[in-house]
């Protein structure tokens, strides 16, 4: 048996890691960054218009501003880093007739859903989504007992095709 393809009896499941788009995660690194400098502007506003402050502290401005910006650098340096690891963390992979989540860097957390309980699967994108080409597949499953799950893989590239794809499976 091919490592990358399995057989179904309604056609081929393949391996494919279903990845968060960049687009979305382009947008929150920048978004992320225009509000550190938002909020840098303004405190640099004021101070050197010198609107009058409860405390004195008009007289070491630089060494107040160098602190502003170091605090700044690094506070923007662990987001960017929180949004990528997070990004790279969070995948799923269709392998035969299941779903695998995994998650984590350092506690690796994995939760697998079978396919042969996936009662439906829809697809979700927005009108920026359908520019930008990403969106949302949820899969609703269920099993004896009353036992549901509704998992779903939000900020993909390209959900039809994986919609597609895990339909494919069932």
């Amino acid at each position: 048996m091919d490592l990358n393809t399995q057989s179904h009896e309604e056609g081929t499941c393949e391996h494919a890691p279903i990845r968060g788009s960049i687009t979305i995660l382009v947008v929150k690194l920048l978004a992320a960054l225009l509000l550190f400098e938002i909020l840098y502007v303004g405190i640099y506003y004021v101070l050197m218009v010198g609107i009058p402050l409860p405390f004195d502290i008009h007289h070491h401005i630089s060494l107040v501003l160098f602190l502003l910006i170091i605090i700044k650098i690094l506070t923007q340096a662990f987001l960017i880093m929180f949004v990528i690891l997070s990004w790279t963390n969070s995948i799923y992979y269709i392998s035969g007739k299941y779903l695998i989540k995994r998650t984590g860097i350092i506690n690796t957390n994995e939760d697998t859903y079978e396919f042969n309980t996936v009662r439906s699967v829809t697809m979700n994108q927005s009108l920026l989504g359908r520019i930008f080409h990403y969106g949302d597949v949820t899969l609703k499953t269920s099993a004896s007992g009353g036992y549901q799950v509704i998992v779903t893989i939000t900020g993909i590239s390209n959900p039809l095709k994986y919609e597609q794809m895990i339909k494919q499976c069932l």
